[in-house]
């Protein structure tokens, strides 16, 4: 949610409050700009504090979501005292998930700055650090771009093994990420970064929650962001947890615009007759496309300039999100996290665990090891699975390039908490909102045997269509240089592929490619 840049030579200034977040003579933080996002800077004689909050991740006390006015809002620059500070500070953090709380000491020796992050990132913070400067973005190719990087080893290994590691370290040595809850705290004393507790959700399994609380909360979610005054466009894809959010979206939002990306093959058939229901139900007005206008693509095999976290729909994705913007949308609501939403197992929950681990067969045999173990760098698990915290950045990310701005009720932890204790059969089956939506719609959307679409027939006929490509940008690859991956191995793996096309061995494959594009486009080897 915003940019920096520090240097300790000035930690004995007092930042200038600007327009868009604090400045030094050459050191600024920048804070986007967007209506969900707001930020307040309050200073002493010799401190100072920026909180910058997403005002849509309001986590407040119930009966304030019904008086948004009693959100604290603060005036920009005021010089105040440290218990003004603590207050303000306590504030932020009581009743927003989304935050970031930035903290500076002003001194010639002691100076310095320290940053803490909230529950649920809407938008990420990469961070590095050279000379005596601290560098954050969300937009972590921003400092990619400022030098050739060392690829990291250990990190690269569990990505190819497709169970990417939620942790501080990335792919890249020295360009690292502000994890949730986490700290980070640079002084004269060198940089250091701090992990947060694990969250013991288990401990409270016994303390079951109705299932009418999940509704509940997600009233009170649509209730307050549609008094934000933002117009959003909703996401619906044809699975449940889109189907929830438009609903509550068309209860309260008011503008019932809904984007759309078709799937092309049998399936798409049901999703479209599925989207088509639900959009007439709900009153909306529908743009969407086909994959097939806008197939998947790999920045690599297309001599393209590769995203740091590729998604490979994103062409799709974005010229419908563009088109939201042209009409002069500024938020997008969507369902994400809603597949890690209810209670399973521990293993999966946990953001470092070894489970149904199935390493490609391509992997060097140090690699196999590498990916095998866990690592010190890895962050505790939090409240929601390892995958959800892994999605923010990917999409959300270009969204705020768009000038949009993401609203996913289903990554607010104040939301997913209970349905962590709700009855483990119906939950897993996604019963509970099932039931709700077939009692306010008044038919049943997702009968049984039902099934959730996806493209991976349009990633097939994609990697099919370039098989001559693959099998060429193979031959020299930088992975195979790092000894990350093991040449003979690999021939091996791609003949078993185009031979039986199955769809985890090409999941394998695509993140071979997509981590040898960026390794090429960013790595120093």
């Amino acid at each position: 949610m915003f940019e920096m840049k520090f240097s300790l030579a000035e930690s004995h200034i007092l930042p200038q409050l600007v327009n868009t977040g604090l400045a030094w003579n050459s050191g600024y933080i920048n804070v986007v700009t967007h209506g969900a996002v707001r930020w307040d800077f309050l200073h002493t004689k010799d401190s100072w504090i920026l909180l910058v909050y997403d005002v849509s991740t309001y986590s407040g006390e119930e009966s304030m979501f019904e008086k948004p006015t009693q959100i604290p809002v603060l005036k920009g620059g005021i010089s105040t005292t440290y218990q003004e500070i603590e207050n303000a500070r306590a504030n932020i953090v009581r009743c927003f998930e989304n935050f970031y709380v930035i903290e500076g000491v002003i001194g010639d020796i002691a100076g310095g700055i320290s940053v803490y992050a909230g529950r649920a990132p809407s938008l990420p913070a990469y961070f590095e650090k050279y000379d005596d400067t601290l560098c954050i973005s969300w937009d972590v190719e921003k400092l990619l771009s400022r030098a050739p990087r060392v690829p990291n080893f250990l990190i690269i290994a569990h990505r190819l093994s497709l169970l990417t590691p939620y942790s501080v370290e990335t792919i890249f040595e020295g360009v690292q990420l502000l994890t949730e809850r986490s700290s980070l705290i640079y002084s004269p004393n060198g940089l250091d970064f701090h992990y947060p507790a694990e969250v013991d959700y288990e401990a409270d399994l016994e303390k079951a929650l109705p299932e009418i609380e999940l509704i509940k909360r997600l009233h009170s979610y649509f209730n307050h962001t549609s008094r934000l005054g933002l117009r959003s466009a909703t996401e619906i894809s044809g699975g449940i947890d889109s189907a929830i959010a438009a609903y509550f979206s068309s209860k309260y939002s008011g503008d019932n615009f809904s984007l759309g990306l078709l799937i092309g093959d049998e399936l798409g058939t049901h999703q479209i007759q599925r989207r088509n229901q639900l959009i007439d139900a709900l009153g909306f007005k529908d743009y969407s496309i086909h994959i097939d206008e806008f197939p998947p693509l790999i920045p690599l095999l297309e001599r393209q300039k590769p995203h740091y976290r590729d998604e490979f729909y994103i062409n799709g994705f974005k010229r419908l999100w563009s088109e939201a913007k042209s009409r002069g949308y500024d938020s997008i609501i969507n369902g994400q996290g809603g597949d890690e939403l209810f209670y399973i197992q521990r293993g999966q929950m946990g953001l470092n665990s070894k489970f149904d681990r199935s390493l490609p067969n391509y992997l060097s045999a140090r690699a196999n090891l590498a990916a095998s173990i866990d690592s010190v760098f890895f962050a505790p698990p939090g409240l929601m699975a390892r995958t959800v915290y892994n999605g923010f950045g990917v999409q959300t990310r270009e969204i705020a390039r768009l000038g949009l701005w993401p609203l996913q009720p289903f990554t607010m932890p104040s939301i997913v908490a209970p349905c962590k204790r709700l009855n483990i059969r119906d939950s897993c089956k996604k019963q509970v909102l099932k039931s709700f939506l077939q009692k306010q719609l008044n038919f049943d959307l997702f009968p049984a045997g039902y099934r959730k679409e996806n493209f991976t027939s349009a990633m097939l006929n994609y990697i099919l269509k370039n098989e001559k490509q693959i099998k060429f940008e193979c031959k020299e690859l930088a992975l195979i240089e790092l000894g990350l991956v093991d040449a003979d191995a690999l021939s091996d793996f791609l003949l078993n592929f185009f031979e039986k096309k199955t769809s985890f061995t090409m999941d394998q494959l695509v993140f071979l490619l997509s981590i040898e594009g960026i390794v090429r486009e960013y790595g120093h080897v």
